[in-house]
């Protein structure tokens, strides 16, 4: 399990104090089933840094990326499977 120190989840306006990707992935993927959305409909889920600027982005299977957004051949930070 990978700690981070110094950043935060955010989901849409909101954001929460970040300990680990796993975390990150468990929470949004839990908000995304209990209030029934589809891809199409979650917002977004960034990991910004103090500074707020984007380091990496939790997808709708859970999977936490380097970025700001998708890029071919990216490995995922975290993998909930």
């Amino acid at each position: 399990m990978t700690h981070v120190c110094g950043l935060a989840v955010r989901i849409g306006r909101k954001c929460y104090p970040l300990t680990t990707y796993e975390q990150a992935s468990r929470a949004y993927r839990d908000t995304i089933n209990r209030l029934g959305l589809g891809a199409s409909q979650a917002p977004r889920c960034e990991i910004v840094n103090l500074l707020g600027e984007v380091i990496a982005h939790v997808s709708y299977n859970g999977r936490v990326w380097p970025g700001s957004t998708y890029r071919d051949g990216a490995k995922p930070i975290y993998d909930p499977r």
